[in-house]
């Protein structure tokens, strides 16, 4: 916010959420809603990754596009597998459900990673 220079009432505004419900995120340490994280990231081309974890850029290389990074996955049935049970679950859920399993996955990909990497993979 003191970057992009704005107050919660900004994203009140620009999101349909209340002001309240945005100071509860950010100064009473309450739980942030996926629908506060994709106004935050649409209308200010803030990346979701920073939103939810601090690390990273702060902002997303083009507007409404949400930073990652592009990891190297082997293409096999396994893998193709979870593509095909994530656009599954993608094209059912609501937007805030949406957001939950894309940050769910970011945060636990990183301890996988370290899983593999400790079993010599």
């Amino acid at each position: 916010m003191e970057t992009l220079n704005i107050q919660p009432i900004d994203i009140a505004n620009k999101s349909g959420l209340s002001e309240r419900t945005i100071k509860n995120g950010i100064y009473d340490n309450k739980p942030i809603s996926g629908k506060l994280l994709r106004a935050i990231n649409t209308h200010y081309q803030v990346s979701m990754d920073w939103l939810a974890s601090g690390n990273g850029q702060m902002f997303c290389k083009s507007a409404n596009k949400i930073s990652e990074n592009t990891p190297d996955y082997d293409s096999n049935p396994r893998t193709t597998r979870i593509i095909e049970l994530v656009s599954e679950f993608m094209s059912f859920a609501d937007a805030d459900q949406q957001a939950w399993l894309e940050t769910q996955i970011k945060f636990d990909m990183h301890t996988y990673k370290e899983y593999l990497a400790k079993n010599g993979r």
